[in-house]
């Protein structure tokens, strides 16, 4: 059998995820213009994308044409001999793959730490005055989202945890999108807490107890992405903009890392610098705690 066949060049599986997709069975979960995301049997997603964009957990990135057109949600994937077989038709092949790590960003409470949290700050909400044509319905859902957000914050310093069960449970699938405003807030909240060297563990222990009662709540992208979070892992950009965070550095490198991550999405970016932000004033305000 003659297959389309696309080489991939680099991933974050290590050689024993590698091994895995052997024997991978699943199907083709969803398709956008530079990824496809596959779904397996243990409800595990694996995306496939174009070496356009950044290295994200995992993720295997083609080096050529990324077949969007013609590969359908719902078609049959397997794998063997070093590939991943799309349909009898496609075939992915990772036998000379380049792994890539993504290094899981550590937390360090430095003397610029709240003057840089003020800088980035101060950014989002000069853009958010500066935007315009938002609908009525969008400005009812960012109400809603700061109200939820603010109650969910304020919980976790008094460390009540029904009520921090209970803002999340809200958080959780608000918004509209892909990934809703509300998951992407608290992708990048678990992010921070997640962190190598985080120094309040508890905060990720319970918040991973309530998010793991919270299976279906919403899909099953922003599910692993919010999942990987609380782990440590994300998105290549996310990870760089916390690791510039955690130094003291200029303002123009923090506008660099925050630009980046705000071309996340349509508003995915903002959402997830948001609930970044939220961590890491939060953690301060931990720690000012008598």
């Amino acid at each position: 059998m003659v297959y389309q066949e696309y080489l991939v060049k680099s991933g974050t599986f290590s050689d024993t995820q590698l091994a895995q997709l052997e024997t991978y069975r699943g199907n083709v979960h969803s398709i956008f213009h530079r990824t496809m995301n596959l779904i397996d049997e243990n409800e595990t997603l694996l995306t496939l994308s174009t070496d356009e964009l950044d290295a994200a957990p995992q993720t295997l990135q083609l080096s050529n044409f990324f077949p969007n057109e013609s590969i359908r949600q719902g078609m049959r994937v397997v794998g063997g001999n070093n590939c991943l077989l799309v349909d009898s038709k496609w075939r992915f092949d990772f036998k000379n793959m380049v792994s890539q790590g993504i290094e899981q960003p550590t937390f360090f409470f430095h003397s610029a730490l709240s003057s840089q949290l003020v800088f980035v700050t101060k950014q989002i909400h000069q853009k958010k005055k500066e935007k315009v044509g938002v609908t009525a319905f969008e400005q009812a859902v960012y109400s809603k989202l700061e109200e939820v957000t603010t109650a969910f914050e304020q919980a976790i310093l008094v460390n009540d945890k029904k009520e921090i069960e209970r803002q999340i449970n809200q958080l959780i699938g608000l918004g509209i999108g892909l990934t809703p405003s509300g998951d992407d807030y608290l992708t990048g909240f678990f992010l921070v807490t997640g962190m190598n060297r985080y120094p309040y563990p508890w905060v990720n222990r319970l918040l991973s107890e309530l998010f793991s009662k919270s299976a279906g709540k919403t899909n099953s992208i922003s599910q692993t992405q919010m999942k990987l979070a609380l782990n440590g892992q994300a998105r290549e950009r996310l990870v760089l903009f916390l690791k510039e965070m955690m130094q003291e550095t200029t303002d123009v490198q923090l506008e660099k890392r925050k630009e980046e991550v705000l071309k996340i999405g349509s508003s995915s970016g903002e959402d997830i610098l948001k609930g970044m932000l939220a961590g890491i004033k939060l953690t301060i305000q931990l720690g000012g705690k008598k």
